[in-house]
């Protein structure tokens, strides 16, 4: 069958590999859908904690090809040839003290599926039963990829655990920070997005943010922050963006008592004084992957489907995944979530996947 394989910094071959092998206990999927994210960039740059080469794709949707007779997903629901399912791309040890508390998103020896072994871009996948999750009805499998990112900024919500009517701060208007409004609105939150990049800001108000501010030299984000959160400070920050400056003025800006959770992920250090924790009484909680599965991202998935099939701004085939990603690694072009159909030979760089995917204009005049 066919694979892409990233073979060497910023290099991808498509490659013939053999057919997985199905064990007992485990299913066999149909690649449908992968979704790129920030990380699939750090891979493909060969700037991330994993070995050359390797298979990527990690966010990843499917249908079942193949199933034991009473083989149920990761709910307990039964599965049949055909049915849609979302892969849940993590791979604990099952024995390490996190992994003993529940919290396998933290497993000290966690695999995952795309990142640190064989991953989505290939024709098939066999993988144990209880690492999927069945489609609900209604749902398509483009818009289901993107479960495995709502399941980050999902728990990284979850970790802040908000309350109605307090206030919270969003850094980054990306894929993360823009589930992660939702989520707290969802939750009775009032919410100011912070961006550097207008249009980013411009979706935030569709994901439900209450403000939005763009930030730069000429308009600092304590400041903003300071101004729309007086007299305290708020409750919440969500720094979704991996800048050090940002978590900088988190610290600064969170009122006393108030929790930061960083999901963003940089090796950049942070300088922040000390004083500020203790003083403050602050929480700082690192938020990694997703704990307690996909079941809640998915129900979330299907409740908001058109929302986020918005933030799918182009597609592509295996042929034209490195070009998706060069497109991705430019700053300064504006691109969404890009969707890779592995069952297409689009050999075409990229193609805009929503046709009448609504313009900056648009946006606009629907505030």
């Amino acid at each position: 069958m066919k694979a892409l394989r990233t073979v060497s910094a910023r290099t991808m071959e498509i490659v013939d590999i053999p057919a997985p092998e199905v064990l007992p206990g485990e299913v066999l999927v149909d690649i449908h859908t992968v979704t790129l994210c920030g990380t699939d960039i750090h891979i493909w740059e060969d700037h991330y904690a994993t070995e050359l080469p390797i298979i990527q794709g990690h966010e990843i949707s499917a249908t079942i090809a193949q199933a034991e007779p009473g083989a149920v997903d990761a709910e307990g629901v039964p599965l049949a040839v055909g049915d849609p399912v979302v892969i849940h791309p993590l791979l604990p040890c099952g024995v390490c003290p996190p992994c003993r508390q529940g919290r396998e998103n933290a497993c000290t020896q966690l695999s995952v599926l795309g990142c640190y072994t064989d991953g989505g871009f290939v024709e098939q996948l066999a993988l144990p039963a209880n690492r999927v999750l069945r489609v609900p009805e209604g749902l398509d499998l483009r818009t289901a990829a993107l479960v495995e990112p709502v399941s980050i900024a999902y728990h990284a919500v979850r970790r802040a655990r908000p309350q109605e009517g307090e206030r919270a701060v969003v850094f980054g208007c990306g894929a993360i920070g823009l589930i992660a409004i939702r989520a707290l609105k969802d939750r009775g939150c009032e919410v100011l997005a912070i961006d550097t990049v207008p249009a980013r800001t411009i979706t935030a108000r569709r994901c439900g943010a209450d403000e939005t501010v763009v930030v730069g030299p000429e308009r600092p984000a304590r400041e903003a922050i300071a101004e729309w959160a007086e007299p305290w400070g708020p409750e919440i920050i969500v720094e979704a963006t991996g800048v050090p400056q940002c978590l900088e003025d988190a610290v600064h800006a969170i009122a006393c008592t108030g929790r930061i959770v960083c999901v963003g992920i940089s090796e950049r250090p942070a300088q922040i004084p000390l004083r500020s924790l203790p003083t403050k009484e602050i929480e700082i909680l690192g938020s990694r992957n997703c704990q307690g599965g996909l079941g809640e991202p998915l129900r979330f998935v299907a409740r908001y489907r058109d929302l986020l099939r918005e933030l799918i701004t182009h597609e592509v085939g295996l042929p034209g995944v490195s070009a998706a990603l060069q497109l991705m690694a430019d700053r300064a072009v504006g691109v969404g979530k890009i969707a890779v159909d592995v069952r297409s030979s689009l050999a075409t760089p990229l193609r805009v996947a929503l046709d009448d995917a609504p313009t900056e204009e648009d946006l606009y005049a629907a505030l």
